[in-house]
């Protein structure tokens, strides 16, 4: 092997040797780390001076939860406030809410079942 050691470093015709290729391959890989570990320890003093500051408080965990009041229907104040929002955002104008009643029939969700058919139409078949 060391007949090849001259012909690895000698250059040919202008071109790099293989010694000098791989000089500068190790200084720069050695250039990355150094500029990796230099960036790491960076952030590291940056994250541990931050930590000083203070921080807002964490807020006391909440207390569980009432009983929810739940009308005849069975529909709570919550779900109805819900739809009366709704119902306001959609249609942007004046209404007023005669009646609510939940699904006793699960086969009736017919919003689910309308929302499936406009998913499905919406594709197109090859």
């Amino acid at each position: 092997m060391n007949f090849l050691l001259p012909l690895a470093t000698e250059s040919v015709a202008g071109h790099i040797g293989f010694l000098t290729n791989l000089r500068y391959q190790t200084v720069g890989v050695m250039i990355v780390m150094t500029s990796l570990c230099v960036l790491a320890v960076l952030v590291t003093v940056v994250a541990k001076g931050l930590s000083f500051f203070p921080t807002a408080k964490k807020s006391p965990a909440p207390a569980p939860e009432a009983p929810v009041a739940v009308t005849k229907d069975g529909i709570s104040p919550e779900i109805r406030a819900v739809i009366a929002a709704a119902i306001h955002v959609s249609l942007k104008s004046p209404h007023r809410i005669l009646h609510v009643q939940s699904v006793q029939n699960p086969q009736l969700h017919a919003w689910s079942v309308e929302g499936r058919r406009q998913i499905f139409q919406s594709h197109t078949f090859r």
